[in-house]
C-alpha cells in the first residue's frame, strides 16, 4: 500500500511537470492559393497560371504534395499540403514570398486582381447550425445572416484556418445554414 501511494505521488508530480499539448497536430497544415482570370477557360487558366504557380511552389521547405483545380469561371485553386507539425504560418510565408518571386510572369489581370492565399487544415473541427427560432426567418436570410456575421467572427478566432458556409447566397437557397469551422 506504501508503495502504491508512493507511485501515484510520483506520477502526480511527474503529470504536473510534463509538458503536454492539449492539441497535438494530427493532420498536416495546408496552404490554398487563389487566382482569377477572366474570361479564361480552364485550359488557358492551366497553362497561363496554374504552370507557372505551380513551377515555383515546387520544393517549398516542408511540401509534401500540391494538387490544383481550374475551372472554365476563370477560377484557379492550388493546394499545397505541409509535413503533420509544419507551423502553417511560416509555410504561408514561404508560399506567399515564392508567389512574389512569380507575380511578374503572370497575366496583367491576374496580378490586377491579386492571388490569395489562405491557411487551412484539411479535416474539418466541426459544424454550427444557424436556425431561426419558431420559423420565423426562412433560409435565404439565415445564409446571409451567416455570410455576414457569424464567418466574420469565427475567421478571428486563433488557430482557426477556414469557415465555410454551406448553400447558396442569394438566388437559390435549397440547402440549409451551415457553418464549418
Amino acid at each position: 500500500m506504501v508503495i502504491s501511494l508512493v507511485l501515484m505521488i510520483a506520477g502526480v508530480l511527474a503529470g504536473l511537470r510534463l509538458p503536454i499539448k492539449q492539441y497535438p497536430d494530427v493532420a498536416p497544415p495546408t496552404i490554398m492559393v487563389f487566382a482569377d482570370y477572366p474570361g479564361a477557360d480552364a485550359f488557358t487558366l492551366a497553362n497561363t497560371v496554374g504552370a507557372p504557380l505551380e513551377e515555383v511552389m515546387n520544393g517549398v521547405e516542408d511540401m509534401i504534395y500540391m494538387s490544383s483545380t481550374s475551372g472554365n469561371t476563370g477560377s484557379y485553386q492550388l493546394t499545397i499540403t505541409f509535413r503533420t507539425g509544419t507551423d502553417a504560418d511560416m509555410a504561408l510565408v514561404n508560399v506567399q514570398n515564392r508567389i512574389q518571386q512569380i507575380s511578374p510572369l503572370l497575366p496583367p489581370e491576374v496580378t490586377q486582381r491579386g492571388i490569395n492565399t489562405l491557411k487551412t487544415f484539411s479535416n474539418m473541427l466541426g459544424f454550427a447550425a444557424v436556425v431561426s427560432p419558431n420559423g420565423t426567418r426562412d433560409q435565404l436570410y439565415l445564409l446571409d445572416y451567416a455570410y455576414n456575421n457569424v464567418t466574420n467572427v469565427l475567421q478571428r478566432v486563433p488557430g482557426l484556418g477556414d469557415v465555410r458556409v454551406f448553400g447558396a447566397r442569394r438566388e437559390t437557397c435549397g440547402c440549409s445554414a451551415r457553418v464549418t469551422a
